[in-house]
């Protein structure tokens, strides 16, 4: 009966020894449950503000997590109005730096094109008004060159006839003055 005795020790070592076991790998995964419900309570949009998912998560998790972040805090950066350009700075990826800052170039591009425009179409108006000025100036020489060849006396033929006094008298209110 001693080795039947030998042999139950034996096997209750042995189940002490797998109960053991079993109660620290319960153990491990309750810790690993807590450290786990912790990161996921750190993760979350409402989550405390000592919660920091980078102390209380897994690395891989961590930096999927603050890349998030950083996204979220450009894609906020960018529909602020006006822009908050520090914001998009300092949290937006490259490729989206260099996508705002061609739409920045195309944009003053514009704004140069359009008074560039503005100014054409200004001088246009000018050179329109310049020309109007002109003609009407030219228009009203003739017509006093004409009403004054008009008021010329006339000979039995009915040629203008016209001395030097005559001419004078004519050129006192000349076809030119007042331009």
């Amino acid at each position: 009966m001693t080795g039947f005795r030998t042999y139950a020790a034996l096997a209750g070592l042995a189940v002490a020894a797998a109960l053991a076991a079993s109660i620290a790998g319960n153990v491990r995964q309750g810790a690993a449950l807590v450290r786990a419900q912790a990161c996921i309570a750190a993760i979350k949009p409402d989550a405390r503000a000592g919660a920091d998912p980078r102390r209380l998560c897994d690395g891989v998790i961590a930096d999927r997590w603050a890349r998030a972040v950083q996204a979220d805090t450009c894609d906020q950066a960018l529909a602020a109005r006006p822009e908050n350009r520090f914001g998009v700075a300092s949290n937006c990826s490259g490729p989206v730096k260099a996508l705002v800052a061609q739409r920045d170039v195309a944009a003053r591009e514009r704004d140069a094109a359009q008074a560039d425009l503005k100014q054409t179409r200004a001088d246009q108006v000018a050179a329109i008004n310049r020309a109007t000025a002109a003609v009407t100036a030219q228009a009203e020489r003739k017509a006093r060159a004409a009403a004054a060849v008009q008021g010329a006396p006339r000979g039995p033929s009915g040629l203008v006839i016209c001395d030097a006094r005559c001419l004078r008298d004519r050129t006192v209110a000349g076809p030119d003055q007042g331009d």
